[in-house]
């Protein structure tokens, strides 16, 4: 059996799960087993996407469609972000139009509890989305860069690449303490890492934002003490927009982690070409972003977000740096040096395709109790190259 050879670590990616009243850690365990054991059979090594699941009773019905079907499908837009987008849990009923669409049969799993019950129902969607495809429209995505990474050698390159994952981590873990709902993702670009908030509330793509805020001031800390080339020097960038979401194999099983590809990761990895070392880019994007725990949506641009992002900032206040508090966060886009008051300014930037985009540029200002400063992102007194 495909569960024999598992570990328990690889539970840890769906510990924060609730468990039904009455479950025990144990039995949740064997549970997720059952489930993901039954999954695995009918992904037939990747062959397989399972898009949606319906209970029925003590039964899962599955929507599983190969993979080259949903390419076949691609043009009808509706029909795919009906199927990709959302909860992964849905009716009995729409699972089987669906099924309907793309000419399959639904599939039924027979467990020996029932969905809600022996498992949450939140724990086996998570799990029926490792061995599908998912699109998100509206998601922030953050890339940081280590500047001149192929001019260092080996040694360095792994030394820095760990710096900035400990930057990550250490970021993660204040936001955390301070009850910021950050599940975030990373995949790496080999200088880098692509890094996104799973969560999908109202506060999901500020607390990306924050995170990146916390791992550029830990960074520029570790920059200041460092002796050597330990510590890199980033370019970071950040945009909103839409990106496919899955799983890669690893050896037969869909890794618990995983990978995005789409609009967003594109715009970020243009912009990243024109960056210079210690600027904060964002993309200009006009999206409809969740304003609320109720899923509700509103239209929001980049000048919007950072207003809003402002308005956040002082849930930063009193984070703890290099044994020292913030005492205030001030995140803007820069305009003209020379305006008294401060007015934002647009860049246009052409990549290597001849493609053009628009883009901000970001400054962020972190004051420490202790008087001192620590100040993010480019003035644009220092853009002349850019």
């Amino acid at each position: 059996m495909h569960g024999d050879k598992k570990q328990l670590s690889w539970m840890d990616a769906f510990e924060n799960y609730p468990h039904p009243p009455g479950i025990s850690e144990e039995q949740a365990h064997k549970n997720t087993f059952v489930v993901d054991n039954a999954l695995l059979e009918f992904w037939n090594l990747g062959r397989n996407q399972i898009q949606l699941w319906a209970e029925d009773g003590f039964d899962m019905l599955l929507l599983v469609v190969p993979h080259y079907r949903l390419e076949e499908f691609a043009t009808e837009e509706h029909l795919i972000e009906e199927v990709l987008m959302g909860s992964k849990l849905t009716t009995a009923e729409r699972l089987e139009q669906a099924a309907n669409i793309f000419k399959v049969d639904v599939k039924r799993i027979k467990l020996p509890f029932k969905p809600g019950e022996g498992l949450s129902r939140e724990l086996i969607s998570a799990l029926v989305q490792r061995f599908g495809i998912s699109l998100v429209k509206d998601r922030a995505v953050a890339l940081f860069d280590i500047a001149g990474f192929s001019l260092l050698s080996p040694l360095e390159q792994v030394t820095q690449l760990n710096s900035l994952s400990y930057s990550v981590n250490s970021a993660h873990n204040k936001l955390m303490e301070r009850s910021i709902n950050i599940h975030f993702s990373r995949s790496t670009t080999g200088d880098g890492f692509y890094i996104w908030n799973r969560e999908r509330d109202s506060m999901a793509n500020i607390a990306l934002f924050d995170l990146l805020q916390l791992i550029l001031a830990d960074n520029l800390i570790a920059r200041r003490k460092a002796k050597g080339k330990t510590v890199p020097a980033l370019k970071t960038c950040f945009h909103v927009g839409s990106h496919y979401e899955y799983h890669q194999a690893i050896g037969l099983n869909p890794s618990t982690f995983s990978y995005i590809v789409g609009n967003v990761s594109i715009e970020l990895a243009r912009m990243i070409e024109k960056c210079q070392p210690g600027q904060i880019l964002i993309g200009d994007f006009k999206t409809p972003m969740t304003v609320s725990d109720q899923g509700e949506k509103e239209m929001m641009d980049t000048v919007s977000f950072i207003n809003r992002v402002q308005k956040e900032e002082v849930q930063l206040r009193n984070v703890i740096l290099s044994e020292e508090k913030i005492d205030s966060v001030n995140c803007y886009l820069t305009g003209s040096a020379d305006d008294e008051h401060q007015t934002i300014k647009k860049y246009r930037i052409t990549d290597k395709h001849n493609l053009s985009r628009s883009v901000y540029n970001v400054k962020v200002d972190i004051s420490l109790a202790n008087s001192d400063m620590l100040p993010l992102g480019l003035p644009p007194s220092k853009l002349s190259a850019f």
